[in-house]
């Protein structure tokens, strides 16, 4: 089938129908019209992208019925069309949006009404619509109109004056082009989707916005004296890491070991041809990958010195990516604004997690010794309240697979001694006694050794989870392949249907040539180059564990409006969520907020059973979290 390409003449067409439809409304016309309208497509132009210190200059309006701009300086602010927006009863109107976090934001900051998440103006997205279909990406209207309606949009206009009293031709027909775009989009969705697929990308992308915004503005203090320590010692490990590489490869050898495709070119010169095809690479651009679990991995495959030399490369690495994003960059933040917030991404990876940047708060590292850097000033104002959902992938993982003995271990034992029982043959009663010895006692000579498999059995349990063969299970077992099937078998005998659920995907994925299922009638796309077992295996997993996080953010954040209690929603990262509370109100806020994440499960999972499923502390530091 040959697809349509994008075209100019295709954008003049919009753009000719969007110029005949569109009419500049008086304030009499606006209001008249906006009061027969219950579906329709909104876009603002600003004069700033802080409703702080800037306002709504033009309110753009599009439907199948009217098509009209409204200008704020001659008809009144935003304000006064608020009510229009909202509907009676609240609801009733939806409000189609291109980037509804930066929408909602204008609205709820003209609202008089915001506090009250009972009377919150319904907006939508229509970009949410396309992810609901064909999963997370990183995405712009540009983009959208380019691939659906196949034309080409400029988004030069976007940056020119707004606040000027006299706008240009081209200013107006920009203003009107991008809400008669915006409701083409969602005409051409609906068109496409499924009910299920439409209620999805409310219920799971839309439903988060708010909390979303508010996680971005809120943030969390840094203790800038403790991390400037932190950031010294990472200094002095990158520093010694540099000297032992630099004494077998000098800079005549590799001039920039921050170049990847510099230490490639010189790993091809020494090592056979045969490792270097067998190198990991990445999977779109398929350059070999250097990230510390793969040279740690490889190194072990090596005599000394070399196995050095990659063990160092990788520590090298670890330290560079950590100084350079997280070294100065949070101290400037912090000295900026007064907390370190970040930008979080809905849906823009492809399973529909979220994504963050600027500050990436999902790769922080997990450790204590740099979490304890985030933290609140004066406890006697301000605590913390720190919540994480207990091996959320593993117990999503049993729901959609049915797994009962994943789901009972998961939920009142330990899985990854169970896992650990499993793969190296023990009573399960056992290898819990032992661990629960805490090195103590008659059984306190197992202790470390316990602990050690066990750690192993959790790596091999998320490796398997992400879709790894026996190959990589060996790795990470420290094992042969031989002894790494093995242990597969066992797992697989214990846990049949969570290892068969890849399987049934794997066989969907194919016929449905690239879609994999997410459990809440989403779905996501794969290219044909990437339908393998691992995508197959971890697509609908993170997926369902993604709609999962949205709504504990969505039901959160309602909760705190609702109940009135002063608390804020200041981050999420993968299956976390902290909330910064007034000291007096922190025991109500973390009731909520554990009341709002176990709702959350049972909105993806209704009747389940969630004994367990949430560790929870309030606490002055992020490394408070049990």
């Amino acid at each position: 089938m040959i697809t349509q390409a994008a075209s100019y003449e295709n954008t003049e067409a919009l753009l000719s129908k969007s110029r005949a439809s569109c009419v500049m409304a008086t304030r009499e016309q606006a209001m008249a019209w906006l009061a027969t309208m219950v579906d329709f497509a909104l876009d603002f132009e600003t004069t700033s992208l802080d409703p702080r210190v800037g306002r709504v200059r033009l309110t753009s309006i599009c439907n199948d019925d009217h098509h009209f701009i409204i200008d704020h300086d001659m008809c009144g602010p935003l304000s006064d069309y608020i009510p229009l927006l909202r509907g009676k009863p609240t609801g009733a109107k939806v409000v189609w949006v291109y980037n509804s976090k930066f929408e909602t934001t204008w609205l709820d900051h003209n609202d008089p009404l915001s506090f009250d998440s009972s009377k919150w103006i319904r907006t939508r997205d229509v970009d949410f619509l396309a992810k609901a279909h064909i999963g997370g990406h990183p995405s712009s209207l540009a983009k959208m109109v380019k691939r659906d309606l196949k034309a080409i949009i400029d988004k030069q206009e976007q940056n020119s004056n707004w606040g000027d009293p006299y706008l240009s031709p081209s200013q107006l027909d920009y203003a009107g082009f991008d809400s008669y775009l915006t409701w083409q989009l969602k005409q051409h969705w609906f068109a496409k989707l499924e009910h299920s697929q439409i209620d999805a990308a409310e219920f799971v992308f839309d439903y988060a916005v708010r909390g979303t915004t508010e996680c971005e503005r809120t943030g969390i203090e840094l203790d800038a004296e403790y991390h400037s320590g932190t950031v010294s010692l990472w200094e002095m490990k990158h520093a010694t890491f540099l000297r032992y590489i630099r004494k077998l490869t000098p800079e005549g050898v590799i001039k920039n070991l921050n170049s990847d495709m510099q230490i490639g070119k010189y790993l091809a010169t020494i090592l056979p041809q045969e490792v270097i095809d067998h190198w990991p690479r990445t999977e779109k651009k398929k350059q070999m990958q250097f990230e510390g679990k793969y040279l740690r991995s490889i190194s072990r495959n090596f005599g000394y010195p070399f196995s050095r030399w990659l063990a160092a490369l990788a520590g090298y690495k670890y330290y560079s990516k950590y100084l350079s994003t997280y070294g100065d960059t949070l101290l400037n933040k912090q000295a900026l604004s007064g907390v370190v917030t970040a930008r979080y991404n809905i849906a823009q990876a492809a399973t529909g997690r979220y994504s963050s940047a600027n500050v990436n708060k999902q790769n922080i590292p997990r450790k204590q010794v740099v979490r304890k850097a985030f933290y609140v000033s004066d406890p006697t104002l301000e605590l913390l309240c720190l919540a994480d959902y207990k091996g959320v992938e593993i117990r999503a993982l049993g729901e959609i697979s049915g797994d009962k003995q994943l789901l009972y271990d998961a939920t009142y034992s330990d899985v990854h001694a169970a896992s650990c029982a499993a793969i190296y043959d023990y009573a399960l009663d056992w290898v819990l006694q032992v661990l629960n010895s805490m090195g103590k006692g008659e059984l306190g000579a197992k202790y470390m050794l316990l602990k050690e498999q066990r750690s192993k059995a959790k790596g091999f349990t998320f490796q398997l989870i992400y879709g790894a063969a026996a190959a990589a299970l060996s790795d990470v077992l420290k094992c042969s392949v031989s002894e790494a099937e093995s242990a597969l078998d066992a797992w697989v005998a214990r846990y049949p249907k969570a290892y068969n659920y890849r399987n049934t995907i794997y066989s969907h994925m194919q016929v449905t040539h690239g879609f994999i299922p997410i459990a809440d009638g989403r779905s996501v796309y794969v290219h044909r180059d990437d339908r393998t077992m691992p995508i197959a295996a971890n697509y609908g997993v993170q997926g369902i564990a993604a709609s999962v996080m949205y709504r504990a953010v969505g039901r959160t954040h309602r909760l705190f409006v609702e109940r009135d209690i002063p608390a804020k929603l200041a981050a999420t990262v993968h299956d976390e969520l902290i909330s910064r509370s007034e000291t007096s109100a922190a025991e109500e806020a973390m009731a909520a907020q554990i009341e709002g994440m176990t709702q959350a499960w049972l909105d993806v999972f209704p009747g389940s059973d969630t004994a367990n499923l949430i560790d929870w502390k309030i606490g002055t530091t992020w490394a408070d979290k049990p």
